[in-house]
This record gives C-alpha cells, sequence and structure tokens, in this order.
C-alpha cells in the first residue's frame, strides 16, 4: 500500500527531528511510528534505525527526563494548549441557551473562568477538579486577579490507575451534575504521566454523573479512546451531538459535545450565524490518534 500525503509529510517531519527536539515528541512519534506507519508499509532500514535511535535517545536520557517532567509538572511551568475562540463562544451560547443547574468539570483551564462566572452568576454549584496542586493554585489565583471566587477549583490527586481518588472527588462533587465536561485527567494520552480517563474506576463515575447531565462535553475525541468514551457517556434519549474541531497549535482537536435536542436547533444556528462550524457526526475513522 503507498504512502498518503500526509503519511509522507509525517515521516518527512520525524526524519527532521534534531537532538534538541522535545522528548515528549519523541516518545509520541515512536509510538506513532510502529501504530500508524508499519500498517501502511513494511518500515525500511532507515525507518527502523529512526526508531533504534528514538528508543536509544529516550533510555539514555530517561533519569534526566524524568527528573526534567517533575519540576514541569510539579512547578506548573508547561503550558498546556487551549481551544479557539469559537469553542469560548460556543460555551457562552451554550450556557445562555440551556442554563446548566449545576456543572463538574475534570481538568481545570482556560473554561474555568467562564463556568466560574456563570455559577457565581446564577448560583449554580460548580466543582472544577484539577489532578496538579500547582496547577489548582495557579488557576485560582487567576481566578481572584479577574475578580472571580476560587473556592470552585479541588485539587484531587490521582490514584494508581491513573483516574482521581475515589474520596477526594466525593467530597469536592457534593450534587448531581447537570452539565459534565471531561477534560482530564491528563498524562498517559500525552506520555507525560499516569492520568488516564477511561479505566475501570472511571467509567462507572463518568456514568452516573453522564445520566443526571443534560449536557455532555468531551474534549480530545480526535482519540479513539476519548471518542468511544463519548459515545457511551452520550447514549441515552433526549440528547443531540455537535462536534467541534479546534486548533490554535498546529495541532487539530475535536470537542463533542451532547446537548438537549429542544436547545440543538438554537445553538445550531448560532454557530452558522457565527461562522462556527460544526458536524453532526464524527467516525473512529476520522480520529488522527488511538
Amino acid at each position: 500500500m503507498s504512502w498518503s500525503d500526509a503519511d509522507l509529510a509525517f515521516r518527512d517531519q520525524v526524519r527532521a527531528f534534531s537532538d534538541a527536539e522535545l522528548t515528549a515528541e519523541m516518545r509520541r512519534d515512536v509510538r506513532r511510528i510502529d501504530q500508524r506507519l508499519s500498517r501502511l508499509e513494511p518500515p525500511g532500514e532507515f525507518d527502523r534505525a529512526r526508531r533504534g535511535f528514538y528508543r536509544a535517545r529516550v533510555a539514555s536520557r530517561g533519569p534526566i527526563l524524568r527528573l526534567a517532567r517533575r519540576v514541569v509538572l510539579t512547578t506548573a511551568t508547561m503550558h498546556w494548549g487551549t481551544k479557539s475562540f469559537e469553542c469560548w463562544t460556543f460555551l457562552l451560547a451554550l450556557l445562555a441557551l440551556v442554563r446548566p443547574r449545576a456543572i463538574v468539570e475534570l481538568g481545570s483551564g482556560r473554561s474555568t473562568s467562564y463556568l466560574t462566572e456563570y455559577a457565581m452568576k446564577s448560583g449554580a454549584p460548580f466543582a472544577s477538579i484539577e489532578q496538579n496542586r500547582f496547577y489548582a493554585a495557579k488557576i485560582r489565583r487567576g481566578l481572584r486577579n479577574s475578580f472571580l471566587s476560587g473556592r470552585y477549583v479541588h485539587h484531587v490527586p490521582l490514584a494508581d490507575d491513573g483516574w482521581y481518588d475515589t474520596a477526594r472527588l466525593r467530597r469536592a462533587v457534593e450534587f448531581p451534575c447537570d452539565f459534565l465536561f471531561v477534560d482530564g485527567p491528563v498524562g498517559f494520552d500525552e506520555a507525560l504521566g499516569r492520568g488516564r480517563r477511561h479505566v475501570e474506576r472511571s467509567v462507572g463515575w463518568l456514568r452516573a454523573a453522564a445520566a443526571t447531565s443534560r449536557i455532555v462535553m468531551v474534549d480530545d475525541v480526535h482519540r479513539r479512546g476519548n471518542l468511544a468514551l463519548f459515545e457511551q457517556l452520550a447514549q441515552g434519549p433526549g440528547r443531540s451531538a455537535l462536534y467541534l474541531s479546534y486548533h490554535v497549535q498546529p495541532v487539530p482537536n475535536v470537542l463533542a459535545v451532547a446537548v438537549p435536542r429542544s436547545a440543538f436547533d438554537a445553538l445550531a444556528g448560532v454557530c452558522q450565524t457565527l461562522g462556527i462550524a460544526f458536524a453532526t457526526d464524527y467516525a473512529a475513522s476520522q480520529c488522527s490518534e488511538p
């Protein structure tokens, strides 16, 4: 089978990496070459050598990389990607049209400021769950600097399986959820830690939260595992799905949203009026990552 243009471009990008490139990218490239490119055609000698080069680099610098990763993650100096303004415009329209009665956000970030302001003005219960205590503190400071309350942000560490500590999560979320926003935990898929969204414990908790929610939102569904998770959570009568593709960095991403059918037409109308592109179907074959 021949290489597609996208695969050729990806292969050329991999071959252009130098010793100065981020090792996290090297790790992802090893995985992608093994999982994606080897399925298209048997790798040549250069491809085999390149994979060996990456593995050798990662292995030889393992202790240094682990220390560097620990420093970066525990001091909140790493900058996470953000969604595009189209996603924030959609979120504001969603809040205004549906008026959720209670919100749970897994993975704090830029969205936390919008949800915090909504919660303060509407009186709706809101809990934003953040796995990293340094990021949680950083986000609270940012909220206070915007004259918003930081009390909605809860640091909930991860257990050994990569999902949140059950007891701490239960204390933070003491109310039935009406808007479930899944954007964490992170780590495993990004080769930066153990955070995982789809393990045995997480699925039961997420299903229970989704069962009481009129809105279910899952980010990063360009990954097949997250798309499958969204499809499980969005099941049931009375909901319609929308998929918004976005990117600020060169890497495209997809946000999946299940909304009440009574609000779907209004949201679709807002998107069409404002020029926000969306799809009503997104298949696993369209995912760019496993």
